[in-house]
């Protein structure tokens, strides 16, 4: 029986920072704590979107997780959908009228997302 680790570079580095983060807030989103529910009212949000966004944040950060074992691909689909999420966080706070600055955390992240595509671009 062969075990498979993954070797770190880049690219894992930042998957698994994206999958943390991701997981601990779109858990937080699907379990609809309080706080989660003030940010969805915030962004006229109803708490089942809030949910399923967080849904999507929990797989996309399974996907990272699993790319770390060898399939590399989930993981590519998975910053597309981190870097498009992020997009549409971004433009919501814009068009609600909320200054830069509340739009600049998802920017970032989309960013840090592009970031892990072009760095797995070099590792392979």
């Amino acid at each position: 029986m062969t075990h498979t680790t993954p070797i770190m570079n880049a690219a894992n580095v930042i998957a698994i920072l994206l999958a943390v983060g991701f997981a601990a807030s779109g858990l937080l989103k699907v379990a609809a704590v309080k706080p989660m529910v003030g940010l969805a009212a915030e962004v006229h949000y109803s708490v089942r979107a809030y949910r399923m966004i967080g849904a999507l944040e929990v797989a996309a950060a399974a996907g990272l997780v699993v790319s770390l074992f060898g399939v590399a691909p989930l993981g590519v689909l998975a910053a597309g959908g981190l870097v498009m999420l992020m997009g549409a966080a971004a433009g919501t706070h814009l068009q609600n009228g909320d200054p830069p600055v509340r739009a600049a955390p998802a920017a970032v992240l989309g960013v840090v997302a592009i970031g892990y595509l072009v760095a797995l671009n070099w590792s392979v």
